[in-house]
């Protein structure tokens, strides 16, 4: 029996599938603790008061646990799903090009930084309030699957591969999240989140687009190399 075209296309959705369970073992285990961050934080009886709880888990000024541990919490159901979704979305082209302790790696250094630099803003303009979420990291993920999909489009965006090739999709879909997410930090009247944290956001861009650039000119070299 012949295999028709919709066939062929259903099938070839179902291989990039099985690639991409495969390809994000390391994302979808940063998701599960991330989500059982979330109800632990939110929904289990820990016994502590609303200051012990800042101290630890929101970064602020002043130095605490919460400079590390900020980047594990999220402030609403919304939020979470907003980092986590990026990180589903582009997490698999990250995976698929650095090792898992390059990606880990990854995530928490571009977390803990783009913390520490909105932490500096804090301090700088005297601001008391506080920062939690994972999106410095995700953002990185975002900027950083952004650079790679350019590099593989070799200057030709709309070529594709077969009618299942996602990469104008997530090309434009990078463009749009990470240009939202400026316009609603920098540009007052487009905001539709007045308490996001635009500096730490920008910083896990430029930290992403940078491994990015070094980890495709250093592949590049290798290749180069060993031709």
């Amino acid at each position: 029996m012949r295999e028709t075209d919709t066939d062929q296309d259903l099938r070839q959705v179902r291989d990039q599938i099985d690639i991409w369970l495969t390809d994000t073992i390391v994302t979808r285990t940063v998701f599960a603790i991330l989500f059982i961050w979330y109800i632990i934080s939110w929904y289990a009886p820990l016994g502590i008061d609303e200051s012990t709880a800042t101290y630890w888990f929101l970064a602020r000024a002043n130095p605490s646990p919460g400079w590390i541990l900020a980047m594990f919490s999220h402030v609403s159901f919304d939020h979470f799903l907003a980092n986590t979704g990026q990180l589903f979305l582009f997490g698999a082209i990250v995976e698929r090009r650095l090792t898992t302790k390059q990606y880990l790696t990854f995530l928490f250094t571009t977390g803990l930084l783009t913390t520490l630099v909105q932490v500096l803003e804090y301090n700088i303009n005297g601001i008391t309030g506080g920062m939690v979420g994972a999106s410095g990291a995700t953002f990185a993920v975002v900027t950083f699957a952004l650079v790679t999909l350019l590099k593989t489009s070799n200057g030709n965006l709309f070529a594709t591969t077969s009618s299942t090739d996602l990469r104008l999709g997530l090309i434009l879909a990078a463009l749009i999240i990470l240009t939202g997410q400026l316009l609603n930090d920098f540009t007052t009247y487009l905001s539709f989140s007045q308490q996001a944290s635009g500096v730490g956001h920008l910083t896990g861009m430029i930290l992403g687009a940078t491994v990015a650039i070094l980890y495709t000119v250093t592949n590049d070299t290798h290749l180069t190399t060993t031709q």
